[in-house]
């Protein structure tokens, strides 16, 4: 990932830079902790813009990597509301570019295209999600089945038809592995076999939600559907810039 540099900060004789990509990493737990019941990515913008006095904007520029924070108190006060430990989490030197910001791996046009396959499926699979309410529309009334056993059998059919929507996600993924087998992709297939599965299973099911684990040791508990495909597609973002 080419990282964009920002304003330089001089502290203790050495050159620091703000590390967009901390930002954006840290501000996706700060979304998912604002966000419960599904506010919009923008509306989580201006939830921190305001806590720090600064435009719903420039909050979003430094998500698009431009310009970042103009002063080192911007820097300590980000810090602070994003929950780091240390400003200095949100710092980098250019000396120590490659330990704190993933560059760009370089890949063969072949990969390229393996790589947006994958991508194309997520999102259309993804947009699908979105359209549906994360697929509640989708969501029978078993209730209205009285035999226990057409009623287990009902609900067995419906999330088979949702695995095989996230199935075709994986199969491309399947078709293309040979072409990335030399890559490191264990971060795309938990997206794949088991972010995904959760995306949909989770959300439907209240009571599954309640306990299901997602990255960074946080649950889905009353998070929406919306933060959840939001969570998603900022990970898978996240995975791909290392290509594009």
């Amino acid at each position: 990932m080419n990282t964009k540099t920002s304003r330089a900060f001089h502290i203790d004789g050495v050159t620091y830079y703000f590390n967009f990509l901390a930002f954006k990493r840290s501000f996706r737990t700060y979304n998912l902790q604002n966000n419960p019941k599904g506010t919009t990515l923008t509306q989580c913008e201006e939830i921190l813009a305001g806590k720090l006095k600064v435009g719903q904007g420039t909050v979003h520029g430094w998500l698009c990597e431009k310009n970042g924070p103009i002063d080192l108190n911007a820097v300590k006060g980000l810090a602070t509301e994003l929950g780091l430990e240390s400003y200095m989490e949100l710092l980098y030197t250019k000396e120590r570019l490659e330990d704190d910001i993933p560059m760009k791996i370089t890949v063969t046009d072949r990969q390229l295209d393996s790589l947006k396959k994958i991508y194309d499926a997520f999102i259309i699979f993804l947009d699908e999600y979105s359209q549906t309410n994360g697929f509640n529309d989708y969501y029978p009334d078993f209730t209205d089945i009285e035999d226990a056993n057409e009623r287990r059998d009902a609900e067995i059919e419906f999330y088979k038809e949702l695995h095989d929507k996230m199935y075709k996600v994986a199969l491309i993924y399947q078709q293309e592995s040979i072409v990335l087998h030399q890559l490191d992709i264990e971060d795309l297939e938990d997206l794949i076999y088991e972010d995904l599965p959760s995306l949909y299973v989770d959300q439907l099911d209240p009571e599954e939600r309640k306990d299901a684990i997602i990255r960074e040791d946080r649950t889905w508990r009353e998070v929406s559907w919306e933060v959840a495909r939001e969570y998603i597609l900022d990970r898978l973002n996240e995975f791909m810039y290392q290509y594009f």
